[in-house]
C-alpha cells in the first residue's frame, strides 16, 4: 500500500468512497442524500488541500484530508 497525493480527476472516486464509508455505519438513504454535498470532494480541494489517498493493486482503499 502506498500513500500519495490524488489527482484532480480522482475527485469522483474519492467522493463515492466517502459515501460508501458513511453508508457502512447504517445511515439511511435520506441521511446519505442530505450529506452528499458535504462528502463530495471537489478537484479544487485536491489542488489546495492536504489530501492523501491509500492505494494498493486493488485500487484506492481510503483517503484523508
Amino acid at each position: 500500500m502506498i500513500l500519495r497525493k490524488p489527482q484532480p480527476g480522482e475527485a469522483a472516486a474519492l467522493s463515492e468512497l466517502a459515501l460508501r464509508s458513511k453508508a457502512h455505519w447504517g445511515y439511511d438513504a435520506d441521511f446519505l442524500r442530505d450529506c452528499r454535498e458535504e462528502l463530495t470532494v471537489q478537484p479544487r480541494q485536491i489542488a489546495k488541500s492536504m489530501i492523501r489517498l491509500a492505494e494498493d493493486r486493488a485500487g484506492i482503499g481510503g483517503f484523508y484530508c
